[in-house]
């Protein structure tokens, strides 16, 4: 509703005037662990807060509700728990290994066979039939 006025009902009277309300905004939680925060716009009416478990490392859902009153802190909801780590195998022999992440949920480890020790990739051929 775009802000207007109206004239007054009496002689000597106050005219009206409406259509404008005073934007509230939000402030940050004091504490997010493990928690990733952009903050878009905190004004209650839009609000758009982008929130995300903290990498490398995190996981879990999390969302941001804006405050009920000016001033007051946005609620993030949900939870980031540490993500589970991968250890290294302990017989590599035969493997050139490239340890990106460890991470479970973002796991990034090439492994190619070391030909310069003779390994090659097994192709499903029976050990007797192999060259």
């Amino acid at each position: 509703v775009p802000p207007s006025s109206q004239p007054c009902s009496t002689d000597g009277g106050s005219y009206v005037v409406k259509g404008c309300i005073k934007q509230r905004y939000c402030l940050a939680p004091e504490e997010a662990p493990s928690i990733t925060i952009e903050e878009h716009n905190t004004a209650v009416i839009g609000f758009n807060v982008s929130v995300e478990c903290a990498s490398p490392g995190y996981v879990g859902n999390v969302a941001a509700s804006p405050c009920t009153e000016d001033g007051g802190r946005y609620t993030v909801s949900g939870n980031c728990k540490f993500d589970d780590i991968c250890l290294s195998p302990t017989d590599s022999e035969g493997y050139i290994i490239d340890e990106r992440v460890l991470f479970k949920n973002t796991f990034d480890v090439n492994v190619t066979c070391d030909g310069a020790a003779h390994y090659v990739a097994d192709r499903g051929v029976p050990p007797s039939s192999q060259p």
